[in-house]
This record gives structure tokens, C-alpha cells and sequence, in this order.
């Protein structure tokens, strides 16, 4: 097995030794047009010898980089790749400035456009530049301002730029909407065997919808404790190999063009993380009917892993929810969390904790709250409290 770190170190390797290969080939191109081109003080292999380095580290990859997952999640042809690879370089390599610079005829205009993309790459298509194509749709660059959208500047997103780098971490424009849950790995051990069967069920519900039509359905938890939705909902991710983010339906933005935006944002932030979105909808507050209209268009746009949390089964407009209840553990599975919460004082109850049971009906969070409480009215009195 090849720890993080080594994938991590052959991954920025690959990265830039693809970025040699790039510069290599503009600076080849640009001699051909101009071999009296002032190309002094820039760094640079032979082409040749660059796709030798890069084809030494493609070989030395533990699994694919994050530029070759990139390109097949978003269906990157050749161009469009190049295209973004010219300002990830303007980001990494300081030697692309001067060369977008030679390039341009004009010192002032040190940075990778469209219109540069157009005249010096292979297979050039004019359909990259559409708001529809990868490029733009997946907010992948970032289109400054300029006379023309050819010739105004280009820039790597920020989350994009650091997912190509190896670094993870969750999109700025997502904080304060969308919070990363603990480890899904740990949420199965946590849970007793009939929420087991349950997220399993959720699980095999996305697998079985994904290999019939090639798509999965929105999926509802509702009833019983919110804390146990949240659990089952993380350990059904986490049997797909999911991470799980929450956000809360009541932060949704009410403009259509907010909501679009913000739904493919998160569609990029669940592949770069490997997420499923858990959407808490806290029923019973103000303005219910305005969050089920920005629920409704959010989920519609959006084609990644969802599942929508609600103390009651809702119904959600021009959408086809698979809904699921959740109860509370059985009798018996109350008493063994009763049992391993207590320990040894268990045998101290005499015998009490199967009346414990049939008097409250309780879940695991509630159990350890309510032994905590025992615990705490038990403890002595310091001398001279009141």
C-alpha cells in the first residue's frame, strides 16, 4: 500500500513535469513563427526531453493524479485542458508570465486569455469558451474583466488550483453554508443493528438506482432522533467509500441564479471531496414555504449524492424522494446501550434496567445524557456548597 504522502509527492511531480511539457511546446511554437523572438532568461527543456520526464512520472503514480481524474470527471477534451493547464502555470511557474508576455508582443499582458489559448494550442474549439462547456459551467477559471472575453485575463480557481496540487480542503464559497462531518468510517460502529440495516439499505437504494438508470434519487430520513439521521446518513455514505458534508435548508439563497450557482458548486465540491450532502430541513420555522421552493430548484439541479433529513416525511415539488423512517433501537438493542454505557454498575441495578427500558423509550444519545445526569446528582457535595 503507498501512503497519502507518496501519491502526494508523485502527484505535484506529474503536475509539473505536464507543465514543462506545455511550456516546451509554446516556446517550440513560438520559434517556428519567430525564431527572432527575445526568449532570454526563461527556463526551458527541449520538448523531447520534457515528455521523457513526464512520461517517468506518469510511470511513477500510485493512482492517477488529480489532473487525470479532473479531465475524466469533467469530460476535458485536449484544449480545454491545456487552456487550464496555461493558468495553473501562471500560478506555479513564474516562467509562463514572460512567455504569455513574449507571446502577446506586450509586456503588460504577462497572463494566459482565451485568445492565446486559440492561436497556440492543438485542436483549438471555440465551444470551450461557451458558459455551457466544462470550462466556465464547472467554474474551473475565472474570466477577468477585458475588452473582449478572448482577450481578457484567465484565472485558475483557488479550490481547483489546490485540488491539482494535492491539497484538500473545502471551497471558500462554500463556508459558513456547508460544514465536512467527522470521519464516516467511525459513524457505523456507533450505530445499533437495526439503523445498520438501515443505512445498508440507503446504500444499496443509490447502487441499485445508479446501475438500473444511471442515476440516484434524492433520499429521505425522516422520524425519530436527528442525531441518529445524521449517523445512518454518514454510514450509508460511508459504505459507497463517501465523505458527508451537512448544510442546513434554511441557508439556502431564494434568487434562482443563487441557487443554480450555488448547486454547482457543491456538484464540484462533492467530486473533489467524495461527498454526499446530508440536508437538514428543520421543520416548523419561519418561512417554510420559501425553503421548500429553493429546496425544490436546488435538488433539481444538482446530480450528486443528497440526503434530505426532516422530522416528518415532506413532500418536496418536482421531486421523487425515497423516503425512509427511522425508529428509535428496539427494546433490546436500548438495554445492551443501557448496559455498555454502565459497564460494571450495570450489575449493581439488580436486574432494573430492563424497567428502565420499558419506561423510557430512548435512543443512544439520549441514553448517555441521561446517565451523565445520573453520574452528576450523585457525585458528593463539596463541603459548604449549598
Amino acid at each position: 500500500m503507498t501512503s497519502p504522502q507518496d501519491w502526494t509527492v508523485a502527484n505535484q511531480q506529474y503536475l509539473a513535469a505536464t507543465l514543462m511539457v506545455l511550456k516546451a511546446a509554446l516556446v517550440e511554437r513560438v520559434q517556428t513563427i519567430d525564431a527572432a523572438l527575445d526568449l532570454e532568461g526563461l527556463t526551458y527543456l527541449s520538448l523531447a526531453t520534457a515528455e521523457q520526464q513526464l512520461q517517468a512520472a506518469e510511470a511513477a503514480l500510485p493512482a492517477p493524479a488529480a489532473l487525470q481524474r479532473l479531465c475524466a470527471l469533467c469530460q476535458l477534451t485536449s484544449f480545454e485542458r491545456d487552456t487550464l493547464l496555461l493558468c495553473v502555470g501562471m500560478e506555479l511557474d513564474a516562467t509562463f508570465a514572460p512567455l504569455f508576455a513574449a507571446m502577446q508582443g506586450d509586456p503588460q499582458r504577462h497572463y494566459p486569455t482565451f485568445g492565446l489559448a486559440l492561436g497556440n494550442l492543438a485542436e483549438p474549439n471555440w465551444a470551450a469558451l461557451s458558459p455551457s462547456g466544462p470550462l466556465r459551467f464547472w467554474q474551473l477559471l475565472e474570466v477577468g474583466p477585458g475588452r473582449a472575453l478572448t482577450l481578457s485575463p484567465l484565472r485558475v480557481d483557488e479550490r481547483v488550483l489546490n485540488f491539482l496540487t494535492g491539497i484538500h480542503h473545502l471551497d471558500a464559497q462554500l463556508f459558513g453554508l456547508v460544514k465536512p462531518l467527522t470521519a464516516s468510517a467511525t459513524a457505523w460502529e456507533t450505530l445499533v443493528l437495526s439503523h445498520q440495516a438501515l443505512a445498508e439499505q440507503l446504500a444499496q437504494t443509490w447502487t441499485h438506482a445508479k446501475q438500473v438508470s444511471g442515476t440516484i434519487p434524492v433520499l429521505q430520513l425522516s422520524e425519530g432522533d436527528e442525531g441518529d439521521r445524521r449517523t445512518i446518513a454518514q454510514a450509508a455514505a460511508a459504505q459507497l467509500g463517501l465523505n458527508t458534508h451537512v448544510m442546513a435548508a434554511a441557508s439556502l439563497p431564494t434568487s434562482p441564479t443563487d441557487l443554480n450557482a450555488l448547486a454547482r458548486r457543491w456538484r464540484r465540491e462533492a467530486i473533489f471531496s467524495q461527498s454526499a450532502l446530508l440536508l437538514e430541513w428543520d421543520m416548523g420555522i419561519v418561512g417554510d414555504a420559501a425553503i421548500a421552493t429553493s429546496l425544490a430548484q436546488f435538488l433539481e439541479d444538482l446530480d450528486s449524492p443528497v440526503i434530505l433529513s426532516t422530522a416528518d416525511r415532506q413532500h418536496v415539488p418536482k421531486q421523487s424522494l425515497v423516503s425512509f423512517d427511522v425508529a428509535y433501537p428496539t427494546s433490546q438493542e436500548q438495554q445492551q446501550l443501557w448496559q455498555s454505557i454502565l459497564g460494571d454498575d450495570a450489575n449493581a441495578l439488580n436486574g432494573e434496567v430492563p424497567q428502565l427500558v420499558s419506561q423510557f423509550n430512548l435512543n443512544r444519545t439520549l441514553i448517555h445524557s441521561a446517565h451523565h445526569s445520573a453520574l452528576a446528582n450523585n457525585r458528593p457535595k463539596r463541603r459548604g456548597a449549598q
